[in-house]
């Protein structure tokens, strides 16, 4: 096996000496006939380097147009990678203020219907849905009371049960900018109509957090901030004392779980104290 491998070898490097030896000519044909020809011999090594470098410019070239690098050197309609980089940033930065505008809009015409809620919603259809519900509830002895407190004890037709089970914390202070009352309770507590009325606003702000405004009649208004669940929509009407929301910590106005509950009438804060019946 020993003396095979060697004769191998012998006629290898007997074949790359003969190659080494070959040379080729290279013929330059002019276009006229006149022209005497000539030739150039060129070795065997030579022709293997120019056959490299041309293979080795190809992929350059090739390389160069495929890579990204180009754009700096050929911009696309004018701009360069970087430009365009800048550019898609740009457009997304759009993208989430058109998404910020189009959700502001939507709160600005919710916040539009309160207005519009108290010229259109009449009085009579308050009481139409509250008269109803007493009669679905006739014979309740609790209700009867809550029916003559409401005629002899209240001079505005309308009184007011605590929003939730919890401790005030915080109350009334107009000089301050306190315009209702905290009560402190862990979130998810649950939230209560302080009386029968109309959803105006159910959403989200960035300083209340999620937030639900009543209409009510004789053109009372409560409001309930910093809640962590809404469970009712513009339009819904609510029984005092139905589950409306759950307790929570949201917006930027807020130093901790609480409820911030608000009464007001004719545009003009009122200290709830004043108007609830288990304050």
């Amino acid at each position: 096996m020993t003396g095979l491998f060697e004769d191998y070898i012998q006629k290898l490097k007997s074949i790359t000496n003969v190659v080494k030896k070959l040379k080729f000519s290279v013929i330059i044909v002019p276009d006229s006939s006149k022209t005497n020809l000539s030739s150039k011999t060129i070795s065997f090594r030579n022709t293997w380097i120019i056959f490299l470098s041309y293979n080795i410019l190809l992929l350059i070239l090739f390389g160069f147009f495929l890579n990204p690098v180009k754009e700096y050197f050929f911009p696309v309609d004018g701009y360069s990678i970087d430009e365009l980089k800048e550019i898609e940033v740009l457009n997304e930065r759009m993208n989430i203020l058109l998404l910020e505008v189009e959700h502001l809009k939507k709160m600005n015409n919710q916040l539009n219907n309160i207005l519009l809620l108290t010229d259109t919603t009449s009085t009579d259809t308050i009481t139409k849905k509250q008269n109803l519900e007493r009669r679905k509830l006739n014979g309740n002895i609790f209700f009867a009371f809550q029916l003559f407190i409401e005629r002899y004890f209240t001079q505005s037709g309308i009184f007011f049960k605590k929003p939730m089970n919890g401790f005030v914390s915080n109350g009334f202070n107009v000089e301050r900018g306190h315009y209702g009352i905290d009560y402190s309770a862990a979130i998810g507590t649950p939230l209560f109509a302080a009386a029968n009325g109309y959803v105006v606003f159910s959403d989200f702000t960035v300083n209340d957090g999620f937030m639900l405004i009543i209409n009510h009649t004789n053109n009372y208004t409560t409001v309930y901030k910093h809640c962590s669940l809404l469970f009712k929509n513009v339009r819904d009407f609510v029984i005092q004392g139905e589950t409306i929301a759950l307790s929570g910590n949201s917006g930027k106005l807020t130093t901790g779980p609480h409820l911030h509950f608000e009464i007001w009438r004719d545009g003009i804060p009122i200290d709830p104290k004043t108007l609830l019946l288990n304050y």
